[in-house]
């Protein structure tokens, strides 16, 4: 852990929390009596990156537990590749002190799920849902159902963590999304998610999309509050309750219907990047090209600029160029994306052509 920046404190803390927790700060400032002026510190970095979690409301105040190690040392190495390479790994994770530590703690783990200790539960902050969406997800042993629309959650790493753990013991993974989510993600990562994860995307028009949730084995909820839930507290709910979760299983089916598959929107896209990067290759530099090109493949996970070692004012030139001959835009996260000559309601009319 030191060498991935972590001190002996919260090196020391974190090894409380995986053998004892969920506990009390104060029950960890006793065992480290070395430390303990440091133990606040310590667990607000070791929660800052998505090795611990806290249980602060109703059943347990303020108790302190490690998130599973095979998702969190998995999410914390992808996060530190992702800040210098393309977000599209070959094969599975490089060996290195994140991978060392994830074999090794996950022995040592005693395991909790903070979203499987609530009948209900409002989630105060993004970060406090989106641990307890792949706690939640990481119990999956059939199916997971989602809708999704921009914002998303920002999680990209302990989301893919998840996933890819409860994908590769062959748990479902039905996503219905906006064109938005193509578009930010990279045709190239969204191609290898259909073809070689086997997730089912289907994408529906934005405005069309009312509500985003997931469903997890038909036994657990998140749903995120929308505006006309202004009542309720926090960003989103968890609940096990039947009743709403069949509410939301059928809330997908409808959805479901109605959304174009992922693969033939996929297709429309790479025809659209083509009649994109046509006229880009004569009015942008190779390197603004290259970068562009990029942007089709990995979408807001492009890290070109970085291997190349651009700097901010490079990074910023290029941006401006390609913004200026309408080769890239803005979306509604901030981030630089493709802008593909094609509309939600052109690949609809499409869509509707091939089935007559």
């Amino acid at each position: 852990m030191s060498e991935l920046g972590f001190d002996r404190a919260a090196t020391q803390v974190y090894g409380v929390v995986l053998t004892c927790g969920p506990v009390p700060k104060r029950a960890i400032v006793s065992m480290l009596s070395g430390v303990s002026t440091e133990v606040g510190r310590a667990l607000l970095h070791l929660q800052q990156s998505g090795l611990v979690g806290s249980v602060d409301r109703r059943v347990r105040r303020h108790q302190y537990y490690a998130i599973n190690p095979n998702i969190a040392w998995r999410s914390l190495s992808s996060e530190r590749l992702w800040r210098t390479t393309d977000a599209v790994p070959v094969g599975g994770p490089a060996p290195g002190p994140c991978t060392e530590i994830e074999a090794i703690s996950s022995r040592l783990y005693r395991p909790f799920a903070a979203a499987l200790a609530h009948q209900e539960w409002d989630a105060a902050t993004t970060d406090e849902f989106a641990q307890l969406i792949c706690e939640a997800m990481g119990q999956a042993r059939q199916t997971i159902l989602a809708v999704s629309t921009s914002p998303r959650l920002p999680h990209v790493a302990s989301f893919w963590a998840t996933l890819s753990d409860r994908l590769g013991v062959g748990v479902t993974y039905r996503r219905v999304v906006d064109l938005d989510e193509v578009i930010a993600h990279g045709l190239g990562i969204v191609k290898r998610d259909i073809e070689e994860h086997g997730i089912d995307l289907m994408v529906l028009e934005r405005d069309r999309i009312n509500h985003k949730f997931y469903v997890v084995d038909g036994t657990f909820l998140a749903v995120f509050h929308g505006q006309e839930d202004g009542a309720r507290s926090g960003v989103g709910r968890i609940t096990t309750r039947g009743t709403i979760l069949r509410r939301y299983a059928r809330r997908f089916r409808e959805y479901a219907k109605v959304a174009i598959p992922g693969r033939f929107v996929l297709r429309r896209m790479e025809i659209a990047a083509e009649e994109l990067l046509r006229p880009a290759k004569e009015r942008l530099g190779v390197e603004e090209l290259a970068w562009v090109e990029s942007l089709v493949h990995y979408g807001k996970f492009s890290r070109l600029g970085v291997m190349r070692g651009w700097s901010k004012d490079e990074q910023a030139r290029a941006e401006d160029r390609a913004i200026e001959v309408g080769a890239v835009r803005r979306n509604v996260d901030g981030d630089v994306v493709p802008a593909y000559p094609v509309t939600e309601a052109d690949i609809r009319e499409s869509y509707e052509a091939s089935l007559r």
